[in-house]
């Protein structure tokens, strides 16, 4: 893991994903049980800090009062509470909240909620339009086993099993310089399944969740790694930065903010969805 030490530690705040394109991701292959993209679970874990505390402390001070879930309202709440986070610990960053409500509008909020089912065809989607078959095969191999889990049928007694067992099949190919998407969606949900693991958001037991065979966990971390994918589609203005990435005109890294904002979106809807609105069965067929 020498690789990941010297990628996460030598790198700067402001710079670190900028690094990716001009260096880590250029005229290589990977494989032998490396994954390139680990910072990007890292860094989400840190930003979630952020963004799930205002949102309890919205909720506890009356927020989401009367606010239908997905709504446009919703829309613009989670969007002020997302550039708040990004403004915390961000400081470099210069977004509006008028970016984040684009990108509830681009990542089509509303449509990928009705169903787990429509999640995945959004990300099918997505991943056509920007990757290759193989690496579109393995991502929507995770995202399908993800959201779908319930170990009451499964040979896998964890949702940490099931992510860890993709890891090993994901790390154990090679893969080339524009195949990012299993990589990063891979380390989104192992980070995000020890962020859920271990949070306490709104007194909800997401230890209990994600150990045992309740499909909540699989949702929430789920829609945290498939709203990565689907976060491709996020547009940026050139030298608009967010998650300490900025924009450019398709450049690696910008694809990889819109990533970003895609899994804060994806994991906090759900999240919120379940915690707040009591909203599982309704929207998780």
């Amino acid at each position: 893991m020498l690789f990941l030490t010297f990628t996460l530690n030598s790198c700067s705040e402001d710079s670190k994903l900028e690094q990716l394109e001009s260096s880590d991701l250029k005229n290589k292959s990977y494989s032998a049980n490396i994954n390139p993209m680990e910072f990007v679970g890292v860094e989400h874990n840190k930003f979630m800090t952020e963004f799930t505390a205002l949102v309890e402390e919205h909720k506890n001070n009356g927020g989401f009062k009367d606010i239908e879930y997905l709504s446009d309202d919703f829309r613009d709440e989670m969007s002020v509470l997302l550039h708040q986070a990004n403004n915390s610990y961000y400081p470099e960053n210069n977004t509006t909240v008028e970016f984040y409500q684009n990108a509830y509008d681009s990542i089509n909020i509303k449509e990928i909620f009705t169903s787990r089912n429509n999640m995945l065809k959004s990300a099918q989607v997505v991943l056509s339009n920007q990757t290759t078959e193989k690496d579109k095969e393995f991502t929507m191999n995770l995202l399908n086993d993800i959201l779908y889990y319930d170990n009451s049928n499964s040979k896998f007694k964890s949702l940490q099993d099931l992510i860890a067992y993709h890891e090993s099949i994901i790390l154990n190919e090679s893969w080339k310089e524009n195949e990012t998407s299993a990589l990063g969606a891979v380390a989104i949900a192992k980070h995000s399944n020890i962020f859920w693991t271990n949070s306490n958001f709104l007194n909800g037991d997401y230890e209990g969740k994600t150990t045992q065979s309740d499909p909540r966990s699989g949702i929430i971390v789920g829609a945290d790694a498939a709203g990565y994918v689907i976060g491709g589609v996020v547009g940026g203005v050139a030298g608009t930065t967010v998650a300490g990435v900025t924009f450019g005109a398709g450049t690696v890294v910008g694809v990889i903010a819109g990533k970003f904002v895609g899994g804060f979106v994806g994991s906090g809807a759900a999240a919120t969805g379940i915690e707040i609105y009591d909203a599982f069965t309704d929207f998780f067929d």
